[in-house]
C-alpha cells in the first residue's frame, strides 16, 4: 500500500509546533525516530518508494529537479489551481494524496522545466504536455489547509522553520542509508540497493554488518559519489590537533567541483561531469571536455584508462596571455547553466587567449576498481599515472607532504601557509593518508576528514574590511520564524559603501550610497538591532534623502521594502573580494557582521574608491619566495600558535567546574541541552553530531565542528576594551597545566605559576563578554583597514571578539588514539588543547584551580590504556577502585564508542569488555568477579532488546544459582573517574560518593535495575 502523504505532514506539523513550544521542547531527532519508528511496518512494506518518501522529507536534495516556482509564481499557479467547479472538487476529496503520487507529479513537473538535469527532463511522457496549474490542481484540491501548507513548502524546497537533520532521517529510514548515499549519491539508486541487500542478507536483528557492506559497495558511473567530511581548520594548532601523521597539504583552488565520469564502453559521449550540488553538469561544462580527453589521451593507443574512471577536480578559467588562473568571476561567461549565462550583464566579451582548465586532485575509480578504501597517496600516485599535464588545459594539483606527528610540523605547516598567503592563494586543504571514507573501520577522529584551511578562519583582523551604512531591509517570512522574534519587521539588510566620501566630508553634501551586499544577522545581533537601533524607515518610493545605486545583481533583483533615512553602520568582514553577476565592480564575497555601531555614522562608512583599492591588493601580486612579507608571516603564525596554546590553557582550567558540575541523572532530565556532559549515538542531544557512512557517529559536521577553534583569541576582558577603543595589553602566556607538552616555537622560560594561572582562570569566567553588554555610543574609533598577515599582531582583536564557546562533553566523543597517547608520553610535540574534544578526559580529571595549588604533570596527565603489566588494576585507585571486583558487559549500542572502551574503561584497568551476553554465561564463571552492566538508557527499545539478551542468556553463579546482575547507566563512569582522579581537600569525600551501597552515592542516581 502506498504511503500517505499527510502522515508526512502529520510530522512536519509536530515539528513546527514543538519549536513554538515554551515549556517540554523534545529533541527534534526524538521526534523523528520515533515517527519512523511507528511506521516501519509501512515503510518497508513492499509498496512504498522510499527515494519518495526522502524527496519528500528532504526536497533539497533533488537538486536534479527545478520546478520554476517561486513565493509570486506559485501563488499565481494555486490561485488558478483551486478554480474549480464545486462538483469537481468533491470527487477529489473522496480520495485521499500518497507520498508517491506527490512525488510522481513533482517529478512530471519538474521534467517540463529546462532547468533540471538531462536525466529528469528526459523522463517526460510523449503526451502533450499540462501547464503547471493543471497539475496542481488535482493535489491541492484534495488536501486539507494544514496539508496544503507543507505542499507549498514542498515545492519550495523549503521546510523554514522546521529543519530536518539529514542524517537522522537516513540513519532513522535505515541503519546502513548513510554509508550507501556516501557512495552513491541518488535516493532511488540507494534504495534499490538496500532493497537488494536486505533480501541477499536476510537481515536479523542482531546487528548490521557494516564492513561486509562495504566491500559490496561500488561506484556506479553515471551516479554521484559523495565528498568527504571537510572541516574548517581555525589556527595552526586546530589543524595540528585534527590531523594525525602524514597529511598532504594542496593548494585551494578558487574554482568550480567537477566530478568525472569516464565510460569509454560508450561509443560517444563518454563523458559525464557532475557539480558540487549533485547536478548533472555534462552539457553546461561542454567547453572543459577537449581538456579532458586531452588529460586521458582518450582516443588514442597510449590511453590509460582500459574501461573507465571517476575522477575529481577543479574547473578554473586559464589566461595563455597571463599565464595564469583568472578569478573566480571569469568562470560564468565560458560556463551556462542550463543552457544560458547568468549575470554576465556587464562582463567583459570572452577573449581568444582564455579557455577552461581542469585541476585535478583525487581519483576514485579507475577501470572498474574502487578506490574509495585505498589511502590517500596511492590514489594520488594512481592519479599521476594517469594524466598528462597539458599547460593551460589540465594539470594535478600542487602539494607538498608533511607529518603531523613530527615535532616540526607546526613549523613546517606555517611556512606552507604563509607561502601560500604570500602568494595571494585561496587557502590549503590538508588531506591525511587514509580511504576516501571511514567505512567503520577506524574509530580514530576526524579519520578521512579533509581540512581546509585559509586565512581569514583564523581570526586576528583577517578579512576584516570596515564599516558598511545599512540602507535598506526586507522582510521574508519563512526567515523571520526561524528566529522566532516576536513583530520582526526585516530580516535581509542592505549595506553599501559612500560614492562620494569626500563631497560628503568636505562639502556637507547629501551622501550617495553604492549598494554591495545583502547580508543578514544571527539571531542574538537581531535582537540588539530590534531593541537599540531605531532607524528611520519609509518606503523607497517616498525616499528623498539619500541617494542609492542598486544594481540588478543584488539579491537576485530583490529590492528593499524600506529605505534607512539615517542609515545605522555595520562592520564588516569577509572571506575574498568578487565580481558579482551584473555587477561591474569588486565587493565583499561571503560578507558577515562582526558589529553593530550604534554610535557611528556615513562618515565613517568605507568610500566605493578604498574598497576597491582594498581588493586590488588582495587580487595582487603574489610574492617572491625569499620576501621578507613572508619571514613576517612566519613570525605572526608561530606567535599565534604559541598564543593560541596559551587561551587553550585558561579554557580547560575554567571551563572543568562546568562540566563536572553539569552532570544530571538520565532518568530524571526532561529535555538535554548542548551542556549536558554526556551523550552518546542515539541520545536526543541537539545539535547531533555528524554521522559517517556507517550511521556512527563521525568527526566533522555540515552543521558545525566538533572540536573549538584554537587560534589566539581574544578574552573577554580584552574584547571589552577594544570595543572602547582602548589598547590591549599584552597577555603572558602560559603552558597547559594538564599536559605538559612542548611547543615547537616555545621558549625555555614560557612557565607562568599555579596561582597565575588560577587567577588568569577565574577572571576569564567572572568576566561579562563584550557580546552581551548593551551597546554604548562611544566616540567613533577611525576604521581600521584589512591589514595584510604581517602587519597583524599576534593578540590583535577584532572589537566583537568574544571567547569561543566550549563543547560539552557531548561534543567530546571523538578522542585520541592510544598510539598517539603513547606517543605523546615518548616525547614534546605540539600540543592537543585541553578544550578539544580530544582531551576530554583531561577536562575530567584535572584539578579545579580553585582547590588545588600543585600537583604533579603525571597525576594530570589524561588516563591511557593499560599496558600488559597494568591490565586489571585502575589507573587512579588501584585498591579501592569500585570497579575492581566487576565484569563489565556492555550494550551493543555504546561497545564501539572510544570514549568508553578506550578511555573510561581503560582508566578502571578494564581493556576487554564484554557484549556478548551468552558467551558470558558459557565461560567459567570467577570466583572473585562479580558481573555489572552498563547500558544508554535513553534508547529504551534498544535497552529493552539488550536487557532480553541477558535474560535469555540466564548468567549463574559458581554454585549454578541464578544470577542477578545491577544495570546501570553509562554516565556513572564519568563521575567515577573524575572523583578518584583526585580533587586535593575534597578527595576523601569525593571518593566517598563513588563507594557502591551508601546512602547518597552517585551510583544510585545512575541506577537502572536488576536483571
Amino acid at each position: 500500500m502506498p504511503f500517505l502523504y499527510t502522515e508526512v505532514c502529520d510530522l512536519l506539523q509536530r515539528l513546527d509546533e514543538n519549536r513554538r513550544a515554551r515549556t517540554r521542547q523534545r529533541p527534534d531527532a526524538e521526534l523523528v525516530r520515533n515517527w519512523f519508528k511507528a511506521h516501519e511496518g509501512a515503510i518497508n512494506s513492499d509498496g512504498v518508494d522510499r527515494a519518495a518518501l526522502l524527496s519528500t522529507l528532504l526536497p533539497e536534495k533533488r537538486t536534479d529537479r527545478v520546478y520554476n516556482m517561486q513565493e509570486s509564481s506559485l501563488q499565481r499557479h494555486v490561485g488558478r489551481a483551486l478554480g474549480l467547479q464545486k462538483r469537481r472538487m468533491h470527487e477529489l476529496v473522496d480520495h485521499t494524496v500518497t507520498v508517491e503520487e506527490v512525488d510522481g507529479l513533482l517529478h512530471q513537473v519538474a521534467a517540463q522545466v529546462r532547468f533540471s538535469s538531462p536525466a529528469v527532463k528526459a523522463s517526460a511522457t510523449s503526451v502533450e504536455k499540462l501547464k503547471q496549474e493543471s497539475l496542481l490542481a488535482g493535489i491541492f484540491a484534495r488536501l486539507s489547509a494544514r496539508d496544503a501548507k507543507w505542499f507549498t513548502r514542498l515545492i519550495l524546497k523549503n521546510y523554514l522553520p522546521v529543519v530536518l537533520d539529514l542524517h537522522v532521517v537516513y540513519n532513522a529510514c535505515h541503519p546502513l542509508l548513510p554509508m550507501v548515499l556516501r557512495v552513491q549519491d541518488d535516493f532511488t539508486v540507494a534504495c534499490r540497493f538496500l532493497q537488494r541487500y536486505n533480501r541477499d542478507r536476510q537481515f536479523t536483528a542482531g546487528p548490521l554488518d557494516q564492513r561486509a557492506l562495504a566491500r559490496e559497495l561500488q561506484p556506479v558511473l553515471g551516479i554521484k559519489v559523495g565528498r568527504q567530511n571537510w572541516v574548517k581548520g581555525r589556527s595552526i594548532q586546530h589543524c595540528l590537533d585534527m590531523g594525525h601523521g602524514r597529511t598532504a597539504c594542496e593548494d585551494k583552488i578558487d574554482g568550480e567541483y567537477c566530478q568525472i565520469h569516464v565510460d569509454l564502453r560508450k561509443p560517444r559521449d563518454c563523458i559525464q561531469i557532475f557539480s558540487k550540488s549533485g547536478k548533472d553538469s555534462t552539457q553546461d561544462r561542454k567547453g572543459l571536455h577537449e581538456a579532458i580527453r586531452g588529460s586521458l589521451r582518450l582516443g588514442r593507443p597510449d590511453c590509460p584508462v582500459k574501461t573507465d574512471c571517476i575522477l575529481e577536480g577543479e574547473l578554473v578559467v586559464w589566461s595563455d596571455e597571463e599565464k595564469k588562473m583568472l578569478d573566480f568571476h571569469k568562470i560564468r561567461k565560458y560556463v551556462s547553466r542550463s543552457g544560458s549565462f547568468l549575470g554576465t550583464g556587464v562582463d567583459s566579451q570572452r577573449h581568444s587567449c582564455d579557455h577552461l582548465m581542469i585541476v585535478y586532485y583525487d581519483a576514485l575509480m579507475i577501470d572498474g576498481k574502487s578506490l574509495l578504501n585505498v589511502p590517500q597517496s596511492q590514489r594520488f600516485l594512481r592519479l599521476q599515472q594517469l594524466i598528462t599535464h597539458v599547460e593551460g588545459r589540465s594539470a594535478i594539483v600542487n602539494r607538498e607532504v608533511i607529518d603531523l606527528s613530527r615535532k616540526a610540523a607546526a613549523s613546517e605547516l606555517c611556512h606552507i601557509f604563509a607561502r601560500c598567503i604570500a602568494a595571494r592563494k585561496e587557502g590549503l586543504v590538508l588531506k591525511p593518508d587514509e580511504p576516501y571514507f571511514n567505512f567503520g573501520t577506524s574509530s580514530r577522529p576526524y579519520v578521512s576528514c579533509v581540512i581546509k584551511l585559509k586565512k581569514e578562519y583564523i581570526g586576528g583582523g583577517f578579512g576584516d574590511v570596515g564599516d558598511f551604512a545599512v540602507v535598506g531591509a526586507r522582510y521574508d517570512a519563512a526567515k523571520a520564524k526561524a528566529y522566532g522574534i516576536a513583530n520582526l519587521q526585516w530580516t535581509h539588510f542592505y549595506i553599501a559603501c559612500l560614492k562620494n566620501k569626500d563631497d560628503v566630508l568636505r562639502w556637507k553634501r547629501p551622501p550617495r550610497f553604492l549598494v554591495t551586499n545583502v547580508v543578514e544577522l544571527n539571531a542574538t545581533q537581531l535582537k540588539s538591532f530590534v531593541t537599540s537601533i531605531f532607524p528611520r524607515a519609509v518606503e523607497e518610493g517616498e525616499n528623498g534623502s539619500i541617494t542609492l545605486d542598486i544594481k540588478p545583481g543584488i539579491d537576485g533583483g530583490k529590492r528593499p521594502s524600506v529605505i534607512f533615512l539615517d542609515p545605522p553602520v555595520f562592520d564588516v568582514r569577509c572571506f575574498s573580494f568578487d565580481k558579482e553577476g551584473n555587477m561591474g565592480f569588486w565587493t565583499p564575497r561571503f560578507p558577515v557582521v562582526n558589529r553593530i555601531h550604534p554610535g557611528r555614522t556615513n562618515h565613517d562608512v568605507v568610500s566605493f574608491v578604498e574598497l576597491q583599492d582594498m581588493a586590488a591588493n588582495e587580487k595582487g601580486h603574489s610574492a617572491p619566495e625569499d620576501s621578507q612579507e613572508i619571514q613576517d608571516l612566519m613570525t605572526t603564525l608561530r606567535r599565534s600558535v604559541l598564543n593560541g596554546q596559551a587561551e587553550q590553557s585558561t579554557q580547560s582550567s575554567s571551563h572543568t567546574n562546568s562540566v563536572l558540575t553539569g552532570s544530571s541523572s538520565p532518568r530524571h532530565s526532561g529535555m538535554e541541552t548542548q551542556e549536558t556532559p554526556s551523550t552518546l549515538p542515539g541520545t536526543t542531544t541537539p545539535p547531533e553530531p555528524p554521522t559517517g557512512p556507517s550511521g556512527q557517529i563521525t568527526n566533522a559536521s555540515a552543521n558545525g565542528q566538533l572540536t573549538p577553534p584554537t587560534s589566539a583569541e581574544v578574552r573577554p576582558a580584552q574584547a571589552s576594551q577594544a570595543a572602547r577603543g582602548d589598547e590591549t595589553p599584552e597577555t603572558p602566556r602560559a603552558t597547559s597545566s594538564a599536559r605538559k607538552r612542548t611547543s615547537p616555537f616555545a621558549p625555555a622560560d614560557t612557565p607562568r605559576s599555579a596561582k597565575a594561572a588560577r587567577r588568569s582562570a577565574h577572571d576569564a569566567t567572572a568576566q561579562t563578554p563584550a557580546a552581551s553588554l548593551p551597546p554604548t555610543p562611544a566616540q567613533p574609533s577611525p576604521r581600521r583597514p584589512r591589514a595584510p598577515l604581517s602587519d597583524i599582531p599576534a593578540r590583535s582583536p577584532r572589537p566583537n571578539s568574544t571567547r569561543p564557546r566550549l563543547p560539552g562533553v557531548s561534543s567530546m566523543l571523538a578522542l585520541p588514539t592510544a598510539a598517539d597517547q603513547a606517543e605523546d608520553a615518548a616525547g614534546p610535540g605540539p600540543a592537543a588543547p585541553a578544550s578539544d574534544p580530544g582531551s576530554a578526559l583531561t577536562q575530567l580529571t584535572q584539578p579545579r584551580p580553585a582547590l588545588r595549588t600543585s600537583h604533579s604533570a603525571s597525576a594530570l596527565a589524561p588516563p591511557r590504556p593499560p599496558s600488559a603489566h597494568q591490565a586489571g588494576t585502575c589507573r587512579h585507585r588501584p585498591a579501592t577502585c569500585p570497579l575492581a571486583s566487576y565484569v563489565i558487559l556492555l550494550a551493543p549500542c555504546i561497545a564501539g564508542v572510544p570514549w568508553l572502551t578506550e578511555y573510561l574503561l581503560p582508566a578502571h584497568g578494564i581493556t576487554e569488555p564484554c557484549t556478548d551476553p551468552a558467551a558470558l554465561a558459557a565461560a567459567a564463571p570467577s570466583r572473585k568477579k562479580r558481573k555489572m552492566l552498563l547500558v544508554e538508557s535513553r534508547r529504551r527499545e534498544a535497552m529493552e532488546a539488550f536487557l532480553a539478551r541477558v535474560e535469555a542468556a540466564e548468567l549463574r553463579t559458581r554454585k549454578g544459582e541464578r544470577e542477578w546482575v545491577p544495570v546501570y547507566d553509562w554516565r556513572v563512569l564519568e563521575v567515577v573517574t573524575a572523583a578518584e582522579a583526585g580533587r586535593g581537600d575534597e578527595g576523601g569525600r569525593l571518593c566517598a560518593r563513588v563507594e557502591m551501597g551508601k546512602a547518597g552515592s552517585v551510583w544510585g542516581k545512575y541506577w537502572v535495575g536488576l536483571t
